[in-house]
C-alpha cells in the first residue's frame, strides 16, 4: 500500500510538473492605448475641452470689443480642435492596424468626424460677434470638401477653410 501511494505522489508531482497545453490565440481585441481611452472615456477630458473653449470665448468676446463687423478673425485647426476623429484609431486599433494615408483619406471620405464639446458654440458666438472664421487643416485638397461636408452637416461656421495641397 506504501508503495502505492508513493507512485500516486510519484506521479502527480510529475503530472504537476509538465508544461501547459498551448492557450489558443485570443480572438480579444488589442487593449486600447491609455490615450485613447482617457479620450474616449473620461469626463476630465470632456470638461478640459468645453473649458478651453469658455476661456476661447472669454478672450474673443474681450478682443471683438469696440471692432468693426467683419475686421477681426479666428484661426483653428480642424482635426481634434474644433472635430474629433477618435473613432477612427479607436477602429483601427480594434484590428490591430495603425495609421495609413489609404485608411485615413478612406476614413475622411465616410464624413464621420464629430465636433468637440463646446466648438460649434464657440464657433457660432465667433459669428455673432461679427468675427470671421478661419479653419487651417492639414487635410489635402483632395478631402477638402469632405471635411467640408463634416462642417457644414454638424452646422460648424466658417468663412474658410484652407487645405494642404495633394
Amino acid at each position: 500500500m506504501t508503495r502505492r501511494a508513493s507512485l500516486w505522489i510519484a506521479a502527480v508531482l510529475i503530472a504537476g510538473c509538465a508544461s501547459a497545453p498551448p492557450r489558443p490565440a485570443s480572438s480579444a481585441p488589442p487593449a486600447l492605448p491609455n490615450d485613447l481611452k482617457w479620450t474616449r472615456d473620461s469626463a476630465e477630458y470632456h470638461a478640459l475641452v468645453l473649458q478651453t473653449y469658455r476661456d476661447a470665448r472669454e478672450h474673443v468676446e474681450q478682443a471683438a470689443a469696440g471692432r468693426a463687423r467683419g475686421t477681426w478673425a479666428v484661426s483653428l485647426d480642424a482635426d481634434e480642435t474644433v472635430i474629433s476623429n477618435l473613432r477612427y484609431p479607436l477602429e483601427r486599433g480594434s484590428q490591430g492596424m495603425g495609421f495609413s494615408s489609404e485608411s485615413w483619406n478612406a476614413w475622411v471620405k465616410r464624413r464621420q468626424a464629430t465636433p468637440l464639446p463646446g466648438a460649434a458654440a464657440f464657433l457660432a458666438r465667433v459669428r455673432e460677434l461679427g468675427g470671421r472664421i478661419a479653419i487651417v487643416t492639414n487635410r489635402l485638397g483632395s478631402e477638402c470638401a469632405d471635411t467640408e461636408a463634416v462642417f457644414k452637416a454638424h452646422a460648424l461656421a466658417y468663412d474658410v477653410m484652407l487645405c494642404r495641397p495633394d
